[in-house]
């Protein structure tokens, strides 16, 4: 994108972009700054109150072996082992990931299915028991998260491309993308609506950390259902782990292009490359996130604030513009030709559909801007 950029935008785009992008994996960082820690503090605190009903707070002891070590105190100290652990690879480079993704694929899925599973035969459970979870189904409160979650889930676009350069015969794109499409929009639907069936309002903001070991009755569990049990609460420190580096690094080289961008310098010239673009940019890479995950773990805030505005400039606005000026720019090297009808015209080639989600980015910026202003009043 950043070379689409720079080819596409001028001085002040190329500048914006930047900013946007930064943001956004600031954002990024944060929030798994905020999730591994959290995952393993879960998973690894063993005090439980008398009453097993009552909500533990951050006040509370993680382990009754340690009374000077509460659940919050746990937290930060899972949040500095990561960053001592995992974050120092960023300030080297990751090659070679192929590996590290087809085993990353492979734990999702697997979670994925046995989360769906088990929250079918929670679904189950309850229904025996004439268990009626509370389910909220309007939220209006909760709508900055909901457009902060959808960037996420737009996540799931970043891989489409890549599903054209496989294809011998690429005439039936468009019905491979609306089943690709359609396939993921079914698995967000199978896992978000088991999910709330299963617990209801009481869903953690985290969903994997509704599978607590701790969370189910342990005396009528096997064996096999508790190391389930576990693989699902661990399974972001997993995943998570694997791609902190790699969204890191990608952030670093952002702020170094962004770096050499203002300073007017080549950053293939080996003489403009100091104790900044090597020690500094890192530093200045993990040190922000760190702050904000050792000050809340709030990830429906994180994904919030991220997703709504960082995540609706790389999800709408960025894209709108690459396309527009990109169009522009055929037009002024093919000229006519460009208009020329072919199999791979896309259905979305009206200047409408820009303008329409240029539109659509302003209105969510100020819905969501008001909706914090008027939940905080």
């Amino acid at each position: 994108m950043a070379e689409m950029a720079s080819v596409f935008f001028n001085k002040t785009g190329q500048f914006f972009f930047y900013i946007a992008m930064i943001l956004y994996l600031y954002g990024d960082l944060a929030i798994y700054d905020a999730a591994v820690p959290k995952s393993l503090r879960d998973t690894t605190c063993t005090f439980q109150h008398e009453n097993k009903n009552k909500t533990l707070s951050e006040d509370d002891l993680c382990w009754s072996s340690l009374p000077s070590i509460n659940r919050m105190n746990a937290y930060r100290s899972y949040v500095l082992l990561f960053n001592f652990t995992i974050g120092i690879l960023v300030f080297y480079n990751v090659e070679k990931t192929k590996l590290l993704q087809l085993l990353t694929t492979i734990m999702r899925w697997a979670a994925f299915i046995t989360m769906i599973a088990l929250a079918i035969i929670k679904i189950k459970e309850n229904s025996e028991k004439s268990i009626n979870p509370t389910v909220n189904f309007v939220n209006v409160e909760n709508v900055p998260n909901f457009f902060g979650v959808c960037i996420y889930a737009f996540m799931c676009h970043h891989s489409l491309p890549g599903i054209i350069t496989p294809m011998r015969d690429k005439k039936n794109y468009k019905y491979v993308f609306v089943a690709v499409y359609l396939c993921v929009l079914s698995f967000y639907l199978l896992l978000s609506f088991t999910g709330v069936y299963a617990f209801g309002d009481n869903l953690d903001d985290f969903y994997t950390l509704n599978f607590l070991p701790n969370n189910q009755d342990r005396e009528k569990q096997g064996l096999s259902l508790v190391i389930i049990d576990y693989y699902l609460s661990l399974f972001p420190v997993f995943t998570i782990s694997a791609s902190f580096p790699i969204i890191g690094i990608t952030l670093r080289n952002n702020l170094k292009s962004l770096y050499f961008f203002i300073a007017k310098k080549n950053p293939n010239d080996s003489s403009n490359r100091n104790y900044f673009t090597s020690i500094g940019l890192p530093l200045i890479t993990l040190i922000p996130p760190l702050s904000i995950s050792l000050i809340t773990h709030d990830l429906q805030l994180l994904v919030g604030i991220t997703g709504s505005y960082a995540g609706v400039a790389i999800q709408y606005i960025i894209p709108s513009c690459l396309v527009y000026f990109g169009r522009k720019e055929a037009v002024r090297v093919f000229r006519k030709n460009y208009q020329f009808k072919h199999s791979f015209t896309s259905p979305f080639k009206s200047k409408f559909w820009v303008f329409f989600l240029l539109l659509w980015a302003n209105l969510s910026v100020i819905f969501v801007t008001v909706n914090h202003i008027i939940n905080k009043k």
